[in-house]
């Protein structure tokens, strides 16, 4: 008897952590992680994403001044929007009465677009 009063004594002394307070604290620092993770990731895909929606922008309002222009030349040019440099390339082609325009988007030092775009316009 003096043998198990010694274990359960030892038992009720030992300190630790019980499965609930583990529990509570994973569901406490999974609560604090999730939107820190969130947060984190928009920061690295904003600029991306800001990148895709000008290049894209750039090559429709070039793709318009190419559908709305009577003279139909392909070109190259470069523009300066904010501390980036794009290249806007142009390619218009006239097929069987049909005009194909091309309109790339290159950020600065690529060689495949950020964005490109194909359209056909009856002449």
């Amino acid at each position: 008897m003096k043998g198990q009063r010694n274990t359960a004594s030892f038992i009720a002394s030992e300190s630790g952590h019980t499965v609930v307070e583990v529990i509570i604290a994973i569901a406490v620092l999974t609560a604090a992680l999730v939107p820190v993770s969130h947060f984190m990731s928009k920061v690295f895909l904003s600029s991306t994403t800001r990148d895709l929606i000008v290049a894209a922008n750039l090559a429709r309002a070039e793709m318009e001044a190419a559908a709305n222009s009577t003279v139909h030349l392909s070109e190259e040019r470069t523009v300066k929007i904010g501390n980036r440099t794009w290249r806007v390339e142009r390619k218009l082609r006239e097929i069987s009465g049909l005009l194909t325009i091309e309109v790339a988007v290159y950020g600065k030092d690529r060689t495949s677009p950020v964005v490109a775009f194909s359209t056909l316009r009856k002449l």
